[in-house]
């Protein structure tokens, strides 16, 4: 037997801490317990506390000495790319009504997805459950302005999409990521009558306050979209939809989150149970004192958090791998054009296929070198962090290919809180539960 390579000792004075960050494991366990683990003592151990060893087996701290627990970690994550759940994001129109300074996509005035394509999604999504094992279907509208294409293609899509479910006993999510202008009274009912849009979910993006949220996201004749965005939020919440409102912050506009706080208190404690608050960093802006950003979104967050909003994490605790490297993910484009990642342009030199009139997807040489690549390089493969990094997305390891040491740069000493936040948020968790 041997120490798992994942095996961590985080020491927390009149005791230590041991985490398998393979396992996702944490233990408190006694110092001069932890000193034998430190100091390799492994046969001392099996000798003098055997209960302690038993258990340490057990939780998989130690493994047999003839595993090999990155061949046994790509291995799993290799049968999780193929779940029961077909994940198909979806670009009615790469048009959109606003023109926000950080947006990464280039808009197409009065493009809008055709029948022909349309009818392609569904013959993918036929073929995929009837030839996989498919129990849920997730369907994610993304842009462009989705709802700028609701006429066209997300009402005729999901009413479709209704009768190949019920036929297949197949469970439908329905998703869309708009910025909230079109998401009317009227909109959200047309949606929730249709049987795959009960339990709709949406994101919708705040920008600051009433005042800094109006300088990046106005109409074509400097109306700003705050307080319609605000009220248009606050409606389909009554309706039953679930909303996360994500947080576009910047060193400009972080404080100014403050008033958006207050403006969020009339909604209702029932209400508020289907809102979650997403704070993200815009990855354009590049401020100097970061420190002092992380502490200020952190203490904003706890405000949030005391007047009864889910807000997400802050700190690196999610080891969760990105959507785009499953294999039942698609994300196609309101030409036909295939892609896996939605956080870079949708451009034809970006695309990795194309989605044929018969709904088959036929990929290209980047979809190859995606597939090459996305179980990270010889240096995350001996890196003891590798099952909650994974070296980054499949995205970003395309474009690092040059990078043949750690790819996301990380120090010894980033790595240690990276394992101390997620040991953290293991423990507060089991603490509140």
């Amino acid at each position: 037997m041997k120490f798992s390579k994942y095996l961590f000792v985080l020491r927390k004075g009149f005791c230590s801490l041991i985490y398998n960050c393979k396992t996702d494991t944490v233990s408190a366990v006694d110092n001069q317990l932890a000193d034998l683990i430190e100091g390799h003592q492994l046969d001392y151990i099996e000798q003098k506390h055997q209960d302690f060893y038993v258990f340490l087996k057990r939780e998989g701290f130690i493994v047999e000495d003839d595993v090999d627990e990155c061949v046994d970690i790509i291995e799993t994550w290799k049968k999780e790319e193929h779940s029961p759940t077909l994940s198909i994001f979806i670009n009615p129109t790469m048009d959109c009504n606003l023109k926000c300074w950080y947006c990464y996509e280039k808009h197409v005035p009065k493009s809008m997805m055709q029948q022909g394509v349309v009818d392609s999604i569904l013959k993918l999504a036929t073929h995929e459950i009837a030839t996989r094992d498919i129990r849920m279907l997730s369907l994610s509208f993304f842009g462009g302005e989705p709802l700028l294409g609701l006429d066209n293609v997300i009402i005729p899509l999901l009413e479709a999409v209704s009768d190949l479910a019920q036929k297949n006993g197949v469970v439908v999510q329905v998703s869309l990521v708009t910025n909230g202008v079109l998401l009317t009274k009227k909109n959200v009912v047309r949606l929730q009558s249709l049987p795959t849009c009960k339990q709709l979910t949406c994101q919708v993006t705040l920008d600051g306050n009433e005042f800094f949220h109006n300088k990046t996201k106005c109409f074509s004749n400097g109306v700003g979209t705050y307080s319609k965005i605000l009220k248009n939020v606050k409606d389909a919440l009554k309706s039953g939809v679930r909303i996360t409102l994500r947080f576009n912050t910047t060193m400009d506009n972080l404080l100014s989150y403050a008033d958006v706080l207050e403006d969020l208190e009339d909604i209702a404690s029932g209400e508020r149970e289907l809102l979650n608050i997403d704070f993200q960093h815009v990855w354009q802006d590049n401020g100097e004192d970061t420190m002092k950003y992380l502490d200020r979104q952190e203490k904003l967050r706890e405000r949030f958090v005391e007047k009864g909003f889910t807000v997400n994490e802050l700190k690196h605790i999610d080891n969760s791998r990105c959507y785009a490297d499953r294999k039942n993910h698609y994300t196609i484009n309101y030409n036909g054009d295939v892609f896996k990642c939605t956080a870079r342009e949708f451009s034809s030199n970006n695309r990795e296929g194309v989605l044929t009139t018969e709904g088959e997807v036929i990929w290209n040489a980047k979809n190859e070198k995606r597939e090459e690549l996305k179980y990270g390089n010889d240096s995350c493969h001996q890196c003891n962090i590798f099952p909650i990094c994974h070296g980054g997305c499949s995205q970003f390891k395309m474009e690092s290919m040059a990078i043949s040491d750690c790819i996301r740069g990380y120090s010894q000493k980033d790595k240690e809180k990276i394992v101390n936040d997620r040991v953290d948020y293991i423990i507060s968790n089991k603490i509140k539960n």
